[in-house]
């Protein structure tokens, strides 16, 4: 499934990729860009999170012409807005409105009919704007078909950090999304073409409505090439226990039973047990016996004990 997605053969208006600390998934989303970039005449990228220039590099050059930056990551707050730059990419602020798809037609070529769009990432937009205001923007550019103006976007493709987001965030997009890749570390040292870099744990809604959960492993080669393992031929690793010296062991007595110890415990009839030949006069006759303690204090007159006097 996430070979499938990853190469154009399975549609999905809107993915979002789902990392975290301790697993990064940049790696994966720049092999969507390059990907992409083989699939349609431009890949427009907002920078939130990193440098155009360094989220460019890894790249040939045939990728790299049809790569458009919009930078919101250099100046987001418009502190250095007076500063003259001969920066070259197109500066954004999140303080003002985030228009993506006015960005969009803003920048791209005449002749440009397929476009797609790949945002890096989503958790400085959710930081700086409300929940309600993202999905609207996203919205806006997913799944967007072809109109006067001559061009369509046929897929976004998104990275945000997990672990920074609370639950209510991550389950709307999710329900907006039409793919959504969770990504787990592997603890695994082999290479990445013999074990996965990571897991994901796909689950893709069918333009048919069916629902497809799948969990895999992946990795991205060094040609931003992405690599697919079965979960069912990944070898479990093995924890190896620590295992001391036994401390029952060489004690001057025994502390387990032998087979005609144990079997003498069971035959032992216990203090509190009532015999099968006592029990049953008893059951017959219906009879309640009460033998008192010595320390009980029996008055004749107040018989339940109900009287305070």
């Amino acid at each position: 499934m996430l070979e499938d997605l990853f190469n154009g053969r399975e549609s999905s208006h809107l993915v979002v990729v789902v990392d975290s600390l301790k697993h990064f998934g940049r790696t994966l989303l720049k092999g969507f860009t390059k990907s992409l970039a083989s699939r349609v005449d431009e890949v427009h990228v907002f920078h939130f999170d990193t440098a155009p220039e360094v989220f460019r590099t890894g790249f040939d050059e045939i990728t790299k012409r049809k790569l458009h930056s919009h930078d919101y990551w250099s100046d987001p707050l418009m502190w250095r807005k007076t500063e003259v730059s001969m920066d070259t990419d197109n500066k954004m602020y999140l303080s003002e409105p985030v228009e993506l798809l006015a960005h969009i037609k803003e920048h791209k070529q005449p002749n440009s009919r397929r476009v797609a769009v790949v945002i890096d990432s989503l958790t400085p937009l959710l930081v700086h704007k409300s929940l309600p205001n993202v999905c609207k923007t996203l919205s806006q550019v997913c799944g967007r078909q072809e109109d006067v103006e001559g061009f369509e976007i046929i897929q976004t493709v998104c990275l945000v950090h997990g672990d920074i987001h609370d639950e209510t965030a991550l389950n709307t997009l999710q329900h907006i999304a039409s793919t959504t890749l969770a990504l787990t570390p592997n603890a695994s040292t082999a290479s990445f073409h013999e074990a996965p870099y990571g897991f994901s744990k796909t689950i893709h809604k069918k333009a048919t409505g069916k629902v497809i959960i799948k969990n895999e492993g992946y990795s991205v080669v060094d040609d931003l090439r992405l690599i697919t393992f079965d979960m069912s031929k990944i070898p479990t690793p093995t924890v190896k226990l620590h295992t001391g010296p036994d401390p029952t062991a060489n004690l001057t007595f025994n502390l387990t039973l032998t087979e005609t110890e144990r079997q003498a415990r069971s035959n032992v009839i216990l203090p509190y047990t009532i015999s099968q030949d006592k029990r049953m006069p008893h059951l017959k006759s219906g009879q309640i016996f009460y033998e008192p303690d010595e320390a009980d204090d029996f008055d004749e007159e107040d018989p339940d004990d109900d009287l305070d006097i």
